[in-house]
């Protein structure tokens, strides 16, 4: 399924529709909710899943693309159990300067998607909200579609509550009821989460992603939430270096001075003596950025010149001293995404 480019949608100028707040009074919070005919059912089980998290520094200004390829990413999350089987995707796009729905804020796009299957039962209903502390933000739920541009898509699913812009922490609902009680059954929906804040600002949404099925015995939930985090630059100095933990992915922006406000990035990440460490960086532009490593003292210890060998993107070195070991991350022009991982081995092990 193609996902139209983020970019067209800021020509859209498309609201989503506005249902008045008291509806939400008509939502039970208990153990008794409306069923795929509207009936009262009785849920057996409630299970909230780990939630499915995502971190971004937050860049000065637009890009339009938030990972290290300038395309989309994903975060998906997979439930399987009790007869019911749920794939359920968070698909971010570009981070803008302005909004469809307020020009005067940043804003980060994204589709919120999910496809569900109950062979033995059917699914009664999906529920979605959108939640975060920070109160000014908000979340605009795009309307069915503009200029032949779908911005929802279903399949024996259909809307039966939309709720969006809204300031305080509940953001945005939207609730879809089952079509003669499907076994299957899939949405597709976009999204914009309006940061209506200053850059030094860091943001947290929790998207919760509720299923209501009847696994043929008994009704149960499920809810996957997801956590979306963007926070701003702070690691430009060694002094203000950012921990790294092995095998953890780390994506950052990057730009030149005279283009944005961060030319260099600096990480730390504790290693011990007698380990092999593989730093490895991925980007778009493979000849714009250096890599530099510092033992604990501060010294340096290796090197990646991407002006002299494009063809270089990772440093291997066998750690001889237990500490901070501090990475350097520059970029001679332009600015863009990047990622940067660091893997490591004992004796024996491979990487």
């Amino acid at each position: 399924m193609e996902i139209p480019n983020f970019k067209t949608w800021k020509t859209a100028l498309l609201l989503s529709i506005i249902v008045p707040v008291s509806l939400l009074a008509g939502l039970k919070l208990t153990g008794i909710i409306g069923g795929s005919d509207g009936e009262a059912i009785k849920i057996a089980e409630n299970k909230t899943l780990e939630p499915a998290t995502w971190e971004f520094e937050r860049p000065g200004h637009t890009i339009s693309g938030i990972t290290e390829d300038c395309e989309h990413e994903n975060v998906t999350a997979t439930y399987f159990g009790d007869y019911f089987l749920a794939n359920s995707t968070i698909t971010l796009h570009a981070y803008s300067g302005s909004s469809v729905f307020d020009p005067r804020s940043p804003s980060l796009g994204m589709a919120v998607s999910s496809v569900a299957s109950v062979p033995r039962g059917y699914l009664v209903n999906v529920n979605i909200s959108f939640q975060e502390e920070y109160m000014a933000s908000r979340v605009g739920l795009y309307g069915p579609e503009h200029n032949a541009i779908p911005f929802i898509r279903l399949y024996n699913l259909s809307i039966i509550e939309d709720v969006d812009g809204l300031i305080g922490v509940q953001k945005a609902h939207f609730t879809m009821r089952g079509v003669n009680k499907p076994t299957q059954a899939s949405f597709w929906r976009v999204a914009e989460w309006l940061l209506c804040s200053p850059y030094n600002q860091s943001h947290s949404l929790k998207i919760n992603i509720e299923f209501t099925y009847f696994n043929g015995t008994a009704y149960k939930k499920v809810v996957q939430p997801f956590i979306l985090k963007v926070f701003p630059d702070n690691n430009n100095t060694f002094e203000t270096a950012e921990e790294l933990k092995a095998n953890q992915t780390r994506r950052a922006y990057i730009g030149t001075a005279r283009i944005s406000y961060d030319s260099v990035d600096w990480y730390k990440i504790w290693l011990q003596k007698g380990v092999t460490a593989n730093f490895t960086l991925r980007y778009v532009d493979i000849d714009l950025m250096d890599m530099y490593i510092y033992d604990p003292s501060g010294t340096l210890k290796a090197c990646i010149f991407k002006s002299v060998d494009a063809t270089l993107t990772q440093i291997t070195l066998n750690i001889n001293e237990t500490g901070w070991w501090y990475i350097k991350i520059s970029v001679q022009s332009s600015h863009f995404v990047y990622a940067i991982f660091v893997t490591t081995k004992t004796q024996g092990d491979t990487l």
